[in-house]
């Protein structure tokens, strides 16, 4: 099996609220983007190698409540930002000016997805519906769900797939263009948080209030399997080089190995062994650099902390 180091690198401070949102480039390892309960939204230049770590390069400023979703276009000239405030707002990576912002949701908009085509952008809200926007800022589809939609994934292989999840604690694979339901799992047993799908397409990852990652199979649309993690999951992601899934819980962020099942570490920064004991900051987000090298967590200390992976050698 292979032998992995975590180590803590660096703390990227800028926000003045909770960090809930982070987003990494899919193919530029420094392009970070994080946004906050102090409703903007940061552009971050992380330099790997250099003893400065996570240059700010634009704050981003036009939401007027707390901002909970981010993503990249798949060529880095543009991204999205979805608040409480009900909007979606477009901006220009390259010199942080917004370009255009999109109306439509009846509540906050807590997730967001951007096909690879870089199109068409998903939306989940409060006001359970979801929504397909074409970049222009015209809402192409719209379908409402019997409660609130939480998260939203469109297939990374091309447009013609999302999957929603939501508070009525299913899955949902739909159809494009007009969001037709083809496959519903029915595993979690409370409000369901973030989905995420693998790089190669194949697996469903989601987590929420049950306490448990449910792996799921996107092209056959059925349950292969579950992780006890028996805390609430915030957030998921995949990392882009290992068969990993992490799960942003209430006391730390817990990596697993997706083909033996195993944890591989529960990360915690040092000296905050015990959140319980007295230390109130707890993680809200994440994501992997594009080349799998570090792992970005946004905490509600409104600090982002930063650890290297370093694979060390192949055990027998």
């Amino acid at each position: 099996m292979n032998s992995f180091e975590f180590e803590f690198v660096a703390s990227l401070v800028g926000h003045d609220g909770w960090v809930t949102a982070l987003t990494s480039s899919l193919s530029l390892p420094n392009l970070i983007v994080s946004g906050s309960r102090d409703k903007n939204v940061i552009i971050w230049d992380f330099i790997d190698g250099d003893s400065k770590y996570g240059e700010r390069k634009h704050t981003l400023e036009k939401h007027t409540s707390f901002v909970q979703a981010v993503c990249i276009s798949c060529d880095n000239k543009s991204l999205f930002s979805s608040s409480l405030d009900t909007t979606i707002v477009m901006w220009n990576i390259e010199d942080g000016n917004l370009i255009r912002v999109f109306n439509g949701h009846k509540s906050g908009v807590l997730g967001l997805s951007i096909s690879t085509d870089g199109a068409l952008i998903a939306s989940a809200s409060r006001d359970r519906q979801t929504k397909i926007w074409k970049t222009s800022g015209e809402c192409q589809n719209s379908i409402e769900d019997e409660e609130i939609v939480s998260s939203v994934a469109f297939s990374q292989s091309g447009k013609e797939v999302l999957v929603t999840a939501g508070w009525d604690n299913k899955i949902k694979i739909k159809s494009l263009p007009k969001l037709e339901t083809s496959s519903v799992i029915s595993i979690h047993t409370r409000n369901i948080n973030s989905i995420r799908l693998s790089p190669d397409d194949s697996l469903i990852a989601s987590g929420g209030d049950d306490g448990q990652i449910v792996l799921s199979d996107l092209r056959e649309g059925r349950f292969l399997s579950s992780l006890s993690v028996k805390e609430s999951v915030f957030s998921l992601a995949y990392s882009p080089i290992y068969f990993w899934v992490a799960a942003v819980l209430e006391s730390c962020v817990s990596i697993w190995d997706l083909e033996t099942k195993a944890n591989v570490i529960e990360l915690k920064p040092k000296g905050f062994e015990s959140f319980i004991a007295g230390f109130s900051a707890k993680p809200l987000s994440m994501a992997f650099s594009s080349d799998g090298k570090f792992i970005f967590v946004g905490y509600t200390d409104n600090t982002i902390r930063v650890w290297e992976i370093k694979w060390l050698k192949k055990l027998r």
